[in-house]
């Protein structure tokens, strides 16, 4: 075991991806990386069958790549990743893991990054981590992945006591293609000192749309704006029941652009933005530049992961007791009980997954450290490790015996209801072929920008041009194949 970390150090260092046990998908990275990938690769989506997997020889040197470097000067939740690591090594001798640097770009960015890695002609690397299960089904969708199905009774028994939910975040066609790590869900943050200054209790949380407007409105004012909008639109329509696509069984897929579910959240929050509700800087460009207006006190609400804690208290000046997080509140189509979907929030998971172009023998070695790194004991390991360390990681474990405030050491007892809730609330993407959704961003875009936006018309003609420049032709190859 490590020698415990002093809080200062800790603070100073937190935000750290690597290894999975750090912060959530969108919290800067500090892993330098040696290649950046510029040009998003087309590949043709191709879906193959995972190989039978083969049993290590004892005797037999195997070597595999694997994107988790964690420096040997890391701290905070990363540094759990080293102990995992090392003790592999000492378990399976013959397998030799090159640990590759994690991508220092931005999201996007790395998806275009792993789809050239696992593309390759060099074959690509053995295993990727990548930052969401939604990400790592994309590239399971163009068929990048190996399937896990096989090695799931050899080396991760404990599959069944992955909680339903997350067992269908990590699958693509029915088929397993990742193991899950740590989860967590967006929900968004509030500081107590302007909720009491709007004359609210410094705990409140609105149980409803209607109580969540209310407060955002008296939360704005001539010093700092309501909320940041773009990132939490998203989890507001989900927690509606409102879906932009869905997918049948078929595999077509349905636009819903202008379902009521979908325009009761759009129209909320159009509502709230004009004329005077805009936030510092702009939400379309620069994220960055509104977390720090965040920490500035420039804006009362934010969108946040629970993992986002260590970072962001290590440069701002209040503390996680002087805010309240919150799962985004259910809308009125959702309390009415006649919703497009099923009501439910984001819930993000780190996911592990096995590049195809490997021998059999590099497969199965890359397969057993997946599983290992992620699997049921693991879990119950890094819990201890962080109340050992004093590490106030904030995440939920994908395992229904693991109860998430064992992994999640030392957070407020105020936080203790919510992470719950989320994970109550949460369900797999509904339609994880679906590539239109850049469509709907413009519009969105479109809407608030424009006061006297027509919502219901801009959202429609967006579907239209969705569905003419994408969904048709999607619909013929479905059919063709």
């Amino acid at each position: 075991m490590t020698s415990k970390f002093s809080r200062r150090n800790f603070l100073r260092v937190a935000g750290m991806t690597a290894a999975g046990a750090g912060l959530a998908a969108c919290a800067p990275q500090t892993v330098v990386v040696t290649q950046q990938v510029e040009k998003q690769v087309e590949v043709e989506k191709v879906i193959t069958a995972t190989p039978e997997p083969v049993a290590v020889a004892p005797t037999k040197r195997v070597k595999i790549y694997v994107h988790d470097l964690v420096p040997e000067d890391t701290t905070g939740p990363g540094a759990f990743g080293l102990e995992q690591q090392k003790e592999f090594a000492e378990k399976y001798p013959e397998i030799e893991v090159v640990h590759l640097p994690w991508p220092n770009v931005t999201v996007e960015k790395r998806k275009e990054y792993w789809t050239a890695a696992l593309s390759a002609d060099s074959g690509g690397p053995s295993a990727v981590l990548f930052d969401n299960a939604e990400i790592a089904m994309e590239n399971a969708s163009a068929g990048l992945l190996a399937e896990f199905d096989p090695f799931l009774p050899l080396y991760f028994k404990e599959w069944n006591d992955v909680s339903p939910f997350i067992q269908d975040l990590v699958k693509y066609q029915g088929k397993v293609y990742s193991i899950p790590g740590n989860v967590e869900g967006i929900g968004y943050v509030v500081r107590n000192d302007y909720l009491t200054e709007a004359g609210y209790d410094e705990r409140f949380e609105p149980k409803d749309w209607t109580e969540w407007e209310a407060m955002v409105k008296k939360l704005t004012n001539d010093k700092h704006q309501g909320f940041m909008w773009n990132w939490l639109l998203g989890g507001f329509v989900d927690n509606n029941g409102g879906a932009q696509a869905l997918e049948k069984d078929d595999k077509s897929i349905e636009l819903h652009y202008t379902a009521n579910e979908n325009l009761e959240a759009v129209k909320l929050f159009h509502g709230l933005l004009h004329p005077t509700n805009y936030a510092s800087k702009d939400p379309f460009a620069d994220f960055g530049a509104l977390l720090n207006d965040f920490q500035q006190g420039n804006i009362a609400v934010f969108p946040f992961f629970p993992s986002w804690l260590n970072w962001l208290f290590g440069t701002a000046k209040f503390q996680p007791e002087q805010l309240n997080f919150y799962a985004n509140p259910l809308g009125p189509s959702a309390l009415a009980g006649n919703t497009l979907t099923k009501p439910g929030g984001w819930v993000n998971c780190h996911a592990y997954a096995l590049g195809t172009h490997q021998k059999p023998e590099e497969l199965d070695a890359a397969a057993r450290y997946i599983c290992f790194m992620h699997s049921l004991e693991q879990m119950q390991k890094q819990a201890t490790w962080f109340k050992d360390n004093e590490i106030k990681g904030v995440f939920a474990s994908p395992f229904k015996s693991i109860d998430w405030s064992q992994v999640s050491y030392g957070v407020p007892e105020w936080w203790g209801p919510t992470l719950p809730t989320m994970m109550d609330r949460a369900r797999a993407p509904l339609a994880p072929d679906y590539k239109g959704g850049t469509y709907w961003d413009k519009a969105i875009e479109q809407i608030m920008r424009d006061p006297a936006a027509d919502i219901q018309n801009v959202l429609q003609q967006a579907e239209d041009t969705c569905k003419r420049e994408w969904l048709d032709e999607y619909t013929k190859k479905l059919q063709e194949s």
